[in-house]
């Protein structure tokens, strides 16, 4: 009996030194956690993360502390390691909170294609989650699909930020567009300056964007005029197609001109297409064929362009490469171009066609104002360009976009 009774005093010896510890323990955890929020609220992130990673280490269960250490780099504008630190407590608390923290990292960085994923991942566990619904809504708008985004709003119990929201996409879901664009360019020797302007209207159908564009140019001292029509048909979720046919009087521009391309969406954020244009010249005829790769890194855009021009027998090679960083939204962005072998980016001339060589620099930036319902577009460039007879030009070129929805 007395064994037994040593035992059970044993038992209860280690039973209170564990619970003493284990409370400790706590208690010191409770003690470094709210110490780390109180550096976090007075901004001294640094010593915060510290003390979190320090906590975490120890009691990585700490749902608390997983959340405050995403929160601040979000603050902190740190979008790749609060991306992480997001990710990782996903996996262990795939919690409403956390999908909206989630997908707000991804809206603050402009990174819109995967903020819509987490956001429908996150309606998918949570449907109906108004905070998800309104900031999907929201990434829906950035995207360019601005109805969705609407529909869903207006499906949605009315509420003051439902109603706010709807009032400012409205004006951004306008069916119809006119465009104007100038471009000039200007060479060091040879040629005289060259002047192209263009007026457009576009018109949003149901079965796809469709585009009327007339355009004038003024080149190697010619005068000469153009009519096309663009179609852009969708075909399925994440396939669509680019239709275009053209008529001009001869002169500067092709007599005649068709093409099409279809893209396809591969992925969550890669898109491929491929396609072909025809022109018809006196005497020459052109085919170009051409091929695309591009790839959404976040807030970033990044494509190179593959062309193969056959003309006279004769084939070419050429590429383009180019670099977009969205700033706010993607009607707000940064562009830098690229192109080498005589890619034949904007076709006007058979000159341009015909040139041996080319080498472009390019740059060019968006913004729009007013809900979005104007825009305009800056670019600038330069073309170092070879053509026949040896001729070897330098071209600076500058053009300026004005763009209306309503």
């Amino acid at each position: 009996m007395k064994n037994v009774n040593i035992h059970i005093t044993l038992i209860s010896l280690i039973t209170l030194v564990t619970s003493g510890q284990l409370f400790s323990q706590s208690m010191n955890a409770d003690s470094l956690y709210t110490t780390a929020r109180s550096q976090a609220y007075a901004q001294q992130y640094d010593s915060a993360v510290a003390n979190l990673r320090v906590l975490l280490a120890n009691h990585p269960e700490r749902y608390d502390a997983h959340l405050l250490l995403c929160s601040i780099y979000s603050w902190e504008r740190e979008f790749e390691q609060a991306r992480a630190a997001y990710q990782v407590i996903l996996k262990q608390y795939p919690t409403v909170e956390v999908y909206r923290g989630a997908g707000r990292v991804e809206m603050w960085d402009a990174a819109w294609a995967d903020a819509l994923t987490i956001f429908n991942q996150g309606l998918s566990s949570y449907p109906g989650d108004t905070v998800l619904t309104l900031l999907k809504a929201q990434t829906l708008a950035q995207l360019g699909r601005t109805e969705e985004g609407i529909i869903l709003l207006e499906d949605m119990l009315p509420s003051p930020q439902a109603d706010s929201l709807l009032h400012e996409l409205r004006p951004q879901n306008a069916k119809n567009a006119i465009r104007a664009s100038y471009y000039y360019a200007n060479f060091d020797e040879i040629f005289t300056p060259w002047h192209i302007g263009s007026l457009e209207y576009e018109r949003r159908t149901k079965l796809g964007p469709v585009i009327a564009r007339v355009s004038r140019a003024r080149m190697f001292d010619q005068i000469g005029q153009q009519a096309e029509l663009d179609f852009y048909p969708k075909i399925a979720s994440r396939t669509y197609a680019y239709l275009n046919f053209g008529i001009s009087d001869r002169t500067v521009f092709p007599n005649l001109r068709w093409g099409g391309e279809i893209f396809q969406g591969v992925g969550a954020s890669t898109e491929i297409s491929g396609g072909m244009r025809m022109l018809y010249f006196e005497p020459a005829t052109v085919r170009i064929y051409t091929a695309q790769l591009g790839h959404y890194a976040g807030s970033h855009w990044i494509s190179a362009r593959g062309f193969l021009t056959n003309i006279q027998e004769a084939s070419n090679a050429a590429g383009a490469f180019t670099y977009r960083r969205y700033i706010r939204h993607s009607d707000q962005y940064f562009s830098l171009y690229a192109n080498y072998g005589n890619a034949p980016i904007q076709v006007v001339s058979l000159p341009e066609i015909l040139r041996v060589n080319t080498q472009r620099l390019g740059i060019d930036y968006k913004h729009a104002f007013w809900q979005r319902t104007l825009l305009v577009r800056l670019m600038a460039e330069y073309q170092w360009e070879e053509y026949v007879e040896l001729r070897q030009v330098n071209r600076w070129g500058l053009e300026f976009g004005l763009e209306k929805r309503f």
